[in-house]
């Protein structure tokens, strides 16, 4: 399961298409920044955007293929009633940690592991 913001980021219409083609499929949540390159997209203008974010998620929009959009738009939302109650062991990322060794993982014995 990805947790949302397939766009805005580097690459995001080849992610969006490794995405795609993995098996199993793998289930993707529609977030914030998906939203904002989609209402762009739409010709309607994002709201909470950051001044200094907008120009790259315009550029996105205009990157965005009607496939592309139609796929995202079809995505549920991040925190939306279709995906409350994941499968056990869903990974739902967020956004990056600030500092690497920030990272917090369980290994494979279900004992915490740090990086």
């Amino acid at each position: 399961m990805i947790g949302g913001d397939v766009y805005p980021g580097p690459m995001s219409n080849e992610a969006l298409e490794l995405l795609l083609t993995l098996e199993p499929p793998v289930e993707l949540l529609r977030g914030n920044g998906d939203r904002s390159v989609l209402a762009l997209a739409a010709g309607e203008e994002p709201s909470g955007v950051p001044e200094q974010h907008l120009e790259a998620i315009r550029w996105l929009a205009r990157d965005m293929c009607p496939e592309h959009r139609r796929v995202v738009a079809g995505w549920p939302a991040y925190g939306s009633p279709r995906n409350r109650g994941t499968r056990p062991g869903a990974l739902l990322p967020r956004h990056a940690p600030k500092r690497h060794r920030d990272l917090h993982a369980k290994d494979s014995r279900g004992a915490n592991a740090r990086s």
